[in-house]
């Protein structure tokens, strides 16, 4: 199986060919990184903090790709995975560590003074925390018009089915509790 990186390997020479479409990729694996990277220093539990710190990996591994390098990518991927793949099996082991030093110690670990949250940086901040508010924008613009256009197809039916079943009362529209959550 072919991951997206693999894949933009092999159309080289389709990158090659197209300015603009290295152009594109390269701008996307930026702008992937970074919002990957903001993110993943904002996540409270460690397995998702190494999830989007793949996707940050990932973003600059496009970004190598898009800038037309070839072997460079190849190499970050592998020893990405490699590096990946003893993170996440170690990681439960990581915490358990962590919380016997606090132990030991019998204090919490200190933690890095955040000195840029002031003014544009506590926005900067809520945003990584929100993941950039992509469930809220995925909820407005392709969750709720997909639902409305598939309970407007559901309504459709029922007036359908009751024309040709020669029932004359309106199809009631379903009720909250009838709607799947």
């Amino acid at each position: 199986m072919l991951t997206p990186d693999a894949l933009l390997l092999r159309m080289d020479p389709l990158l090659n060919a197209s300015t603009e479409l290295s152009l594109a990729v390269l701008a996307l694996g930026l702008l992937t990184a970074a919002f990957a990277a903001l993110a993943a220093r904002i996540q409270t539990d460690i397995k998702s903090a190494l999830s989007f710190a793949s996707l940050t990996q990932v973003g600059l591994i496009v970004a190598e790709i898009g800038l037309g390098w070839r072997y460079i990518p190849l190499v970050h991927l592998i020893g990405h995975a490699c590096l990946r793949t003893l993170q996440f099996v170690r990681a439960p082991s990581v915490i358990r560590d962590h919380h016997a030093i606090e132990n030991a110690v019998g204090d919490r670990l200190p933690r890095s003074a955040a000195g840029w949250l002031g003014g544009i940086g506590v926005w900067v901040y809520r945003f990584g925390l929100e993941r950039g508010y992509l469930d809220a924008f995925f909820d407005r613009f392709l969750v709720s018009p997909f639902c409305s256009a598939f309970r407007w197809f559901s309504s459709l039916e029922v007036r359908a089915t009751n024309a040709l079943n020669g029932v004359d009362a309106p199809a009631a529209s379903p009720s909250k509790e009838d709607r799947p959550a």
